[in-house]
């Protein structure tokens, strides 16, 4: 099956499954930015400008089962491992002549993968909210106080939770989001949405997962040889600050950490300036010379 782009370049057909592509300009000096839950490639609209008028081209794809790309029926198709097999695919695809990384939430998860398969695909990564899978995955008590809601996405009425009573309970998930409520009211119209996006969560089942670990049948992951920048929000209240902060025992390469005030879970959307200047400079501290 071979890979491509259509002709308007607005989706990509990846291993059998189409993805919604948008891409901003011109430049051979590629930005791939990646979402997370409960976003699409829309969730960059801050920093894409920015990025563009510093002379790189901005690709965001939606992830399967967000946006307008495709829901695959087998959850394993929508794994971090699978995209990301996808994501570099689109790479090759596109031919740059330098990739730089950046990726929030579940996108994070894809992007990790990534830099675990490909290394030298990269010239930088910034990850936002999640670190190395390697501190995230260690079974303490403040990373299951974390874990909560994906156990709640794996249960056979997940869906139902999500859009239940006018979906109260995804505007006290997305409170933080300033799309927030957008967002639920779309999912309590449409809610297969829900059932699409939680394909992600379903190729991860958490009680299967933390057995794994306490059997010691969890895989050593490498460290990243990629020069890494991390970002968490001071009001973050869905991921522990300690699994980014760790990240940087498990990067062997460039490593600088930023906490972003006013930022919560979304912090490129409630403190874009803050986000998009460290990114930016962090892109062009390892961009080749022009």
């Amino acid at each position: 099956m071979t890979d491509e782009l259509t002709g308007d370049g607005r989706f990509a057909n990846l291993s059998g499954a189409d993805y919604r592509v948008r891409i901003e300009g011109k430049s051979d000096r590629v930005v791939l930015m990646i979402h997370g839950w409960p976003d699409d490639g829309r969730l960059w609209r801050n920093q894409v400008a920015s990025i563009v008028g510093a002379g790189y081209t901005v690709v965001a794809p939606d992830l399967l089962g967000y946006g307008e790309s495709d829901v695959p029926e087998d959850p394993s198709r929508c794994s971090a491992a699978a995209m990301a097999h996808d994501l570099l695919s689109l790479i090759e695809l596109l031919s740059p002549s330098e990739t730089h990384l950046v990726a929030h939430d579940y996108g994070a998860l894809v992007a990790w993968d990534m830099v675990f398969e490909a290394p030298n695909a990269f010239a930088s990564f910034a990850a936002l909210s999640v670190g190395h899978p390697t501190p995230l995955a260690e079974l303490s008590f403040e990373n299951l106080r974390y874990h909560w809601y994906i156990a709640l996405a794996n249960s056979a009425v997940g869906p139902q939770l999500y859009t239940a009573a006018n979906g109260t309970f995804m505007r006290l998930i997305t409170r933080q989001h300033p799309d927030g409520n957008d967002i639920v009211d779309h999912v309590v119209k449409y809610p297969k949405r829900v059932e699409a996006m939680r394909q992600f969560e379903m190729s991860m089942p958490l009680a299967e997962v933390l057995l794994a670990g306490l059997n010691g049948q969890l895989p050593d992951l490498p460290k990243c040889t990629v020069p890494t920048l991390g970002l968490w929000g001071e009001d973050e209240d869905v991921l522990p600050e300690r699994q980014m902060t760790e990240t940087e025992f498990y990067v062997d390469a460039a490593w600088n950490y930023y906490k972003v005030p006013e930022g919560g879970h979304w912090m490129m959307l409630t403190n874009p300036k803050f986000v998009t200047e460290k990114v930016g400079a962090w892109i062009d501290q390892h961009s080749a010379p022009k």
